[in-house]
């Protein structure tokens, strides 16, 4: 199994590297999905089926790999609602 990269690797990513890290950990937390994600995949109901605890492993892989720091206010459907939604919020925080 590959090393995952370094916080400042997978930060210095353009956006396809970013989708690419983002997917990939996705399917580690729900591997029972068995569909494509795409960009516009629901994280939880209808998609994906990521709960609370799901949730705060995507925050906490974000914090630790990304450098991304997520409040507690934006734990919603806005910034959490779909892929897309989420890299919307990692690319505004990295740039």
């Amino acid at each position: 199994m590959a090393a995952e990269p370094s916080p400042r690797g997978v930060a210095a990513l353009d956006h396809a590297g970013r989708r690419t890290w983002l997917i990939h950990t996705l399917r580690w937390l729900s591997p029972d999905f068995a569909g494509e994600i795409i960009d516009d995949t629901p994280l939880a109901d209808g998609g994906l089926g990521l709960d609370s605890l799901g949730l705060i492993d995507l925050v906490s892989a974000m914090e630790e790999q990304l450098g991304v720091t997520v409040t507690e206010s934006e734990l919603t459907d806005d910034h959490f609602g779909s892929v897309e939604r989420v890299l919307s919020l990692i690319g505004a925080r990295l740039g």
